[in-house]
This record gives structure tokens, sequence and C-alpha cells, in this order.
């Protein structure tokens, strides 16, 4: 169990890698809506994600099953804009919540905002985060969301450098870390002015216990939508999955998924010019070959993401 549990605690820096979202704004323009970056919003953004994962595992042993739940919360102020159009943003981690359970249905429980020490479970990757917590960084971004540059400060990177552990997290906190980040979350926006129908793709490539695989994104403009009197506009994203079969991963040499299934919606508040709310579903299935054991391995979650402006104190 020590090695799916590492598994687990190795696939966190790529869960986190998939949350986030950003404001943007829309204006009509030649018969469609352009969508993009800006920085008019102001004040301070609570950026809250919770991403809820289950992973099942059939052998020829006994089957098990964990679970795993991270919470994240950032806050996001909007800096500058240059005139081009280029953004900055500061970014501060305020706070981070892991719950896992193992297949005996234990439960165990870190949280950075709480006194209590973490259980001996958690307590390596207590060590790592707790550097995290507070961490300041700026994001450059183009008006499409593209990661331009990424600037951490240097108390930041004292920090870390203190914790060897946490220098997996560390490569987050990069400009291809971030990159990651926004791009998993939401993608490129698009290039030209869109109309209900229009879609776009973007292709990446990531490396992930399993070996390398590429992912196929591909997003499709819905048009606006009508909640609680606010006009939205809507995104859905579907993405496939091609993995490297030359690359062993990490427990040798595991098949190419036989199922795989990643798809989202997101909504935006183009009056606000930010991201309202967004969710994200994932299931994979894959075959993995373990010594003399062959293992089925099924993962699931979702994941939730909110922004909303942070109220002055």
């Amino acid at each position: 169990m020590q090695r799916w549990r590492r598994w687990i605690w190795l696939s966190l820096p790529m869960a986190v890698a998939c949350w986030a979202g950003l404001a943007a704004t829309s204006a009509a323009q030649s018969g469609g809506k352009t969508i993009a970056w800006r920085a008019e919003q102001q004040g301070t953004l609570r950026v809250r994600m919770i991403h809820r994962m289950r992973t099942e595992i059939q052998s020829d042993q006994k089957p098990s099953a964990m679970s795993m739940l991270t919470a994240m919360e950032l806050h996001w102020r909007l800096a500058e804009a240059d005139e081009s159009g280029k953004i900055a943003i500061e970014q501060k981690i305020e706070r981070l919540v892991l719950q896992s359970t193992e297949a005996d249905g234990r439960t165990w429980k870190f949280d950075t905002a709480s006194p209590d020490p973490p259980p001996p479970e958690l307590r390596e990757l207590a060590d790592a985060l707790r550097p995290l917590i507070g961490s300041r960084l700026t994001i450059v971004l183009d008006p499409r969301g593209q990661v331009q540059d990424v600037q951490r400060d240097a108390e930041t990177d004292r920090l870390l450098a203190d914790v060897p552990t946490a220098a997996r997290w560390k490569n987050l906190l990069t400009r291809d870390g971030m990159q990651q980040m926004l791009r998993q979350a939401l993608g490129p926006l698009p290039d030209q002015p869109v109309v209900s129908g229009d879609r776009w793709q973007q292709v990446r490539t990531l490396q992930t216990p399993l070996g390398q695989i590429t992912l196929i994104d591909r997003f499709e403009y819905r048009g606006t939508v009508t909640e609680q009197g606010r006009e939205l506009d809507r995104i859905d994203r579907t993405t496939s999955l091609q993995r490297d079969e030359s690359d062993a991963g990490l427990f040798g040499e595991p098949a190419p998924p036989t199922s795989h299934q990643d798809s989202g919606k997101l909504y935006f508040d183009s009056d606000a010019g930010r991201l309202v709310r967004s969710r994200n579903h994932h299931r994979w299935q894959s075959e993995i070959v373990a010594g003399d054991h062959r293992l089925l391995v099924t993962s699931s979650g979702t994941l939730d993401t909110e922004i909303e402006p942070l109220e002055a104190p």
C-alpha cells in the first residue's frame, strides 16, 4: 500500500496543476465575440479549488480503493497591464487541505490552517506543502492567457530551498509549471472572435507516474446562459489522450489506458470580467504490469473551481 500511496503523492502536483481559472472579458466584434484577458478588475480575487479523486485497483490479490480530497485557496491581485495587453497577476497561496482515505477505511486529514500536527501517514507530504503557504509570485500573461513569465520573490525561493521534499512542488512555481496549470484548467482562449458553435484546440504533453502522455483539448464556445440574473459565457472542453508506449513510467511497462473520459464546463461573467465557476470530470482506466502481477487501475474525479472578489475584512 505504501507504493500506491507514493503514487498518489507523486500525482498530487499534477492534480494541483489541474487547478486554475482567471478573469476574462468579452466584447462583440465583427459578428463574433472576442474573449481576452484584461486587468481592469480591481481588488483581490479569492480562488477556491477542490479536487476529489478515487483510485480503484483490481488485481489477482485483494482489490483495494483509495480516495483523496485536495483543496486550495489562492489570492490573486491583478497588478498591471502593459500596452501589448500582457497582464501581471500577483498570486499568494493561502491554504491547502489534504484528506486521504485508505482501502481499510482509515482517514487522515491535514489542513495548513489547523494548529493540529499532521498524522504520520501525511507528515512527509505536509513537510513539502508548508513552505508553499504564503508563497508569492508574479505571473505575466498575454491576452490569450498564455504564461509569458513567472517571478518568485527571494523569500519564497529561500523557503523552498530549505525543504528538499518540496522540490517537485517548487517546479510548479515556474514558467513551465504555471503554463501547465493554466492551460490544463482553461486552455488558450480563441485567437479570433467566436460565435456559438465555434471550436478550437490545443495539444500538450505531460510526464506522469504512468509515463509520458499527450493530451488533445478541444474547446467549443456555447454562447451565453443566464444564471441568477447574470449572463455568463459558456465554454465546453473535451480531452482525448495518447500515451507514449516507449515510456515505461513509474511501474515498469503499463499499457495504454483501456478507457479515458475527460470533459469540463467553464462559465464567465463578462460584466465582472472574471471566471465565476467551472467543473471538470475525468475517468481513466489502465492495465499495469508490476512484476508478476497485472493490475487494473481506475481513477475518477472532479475538479471544482470558484472565483469571487475577496471581501474586505
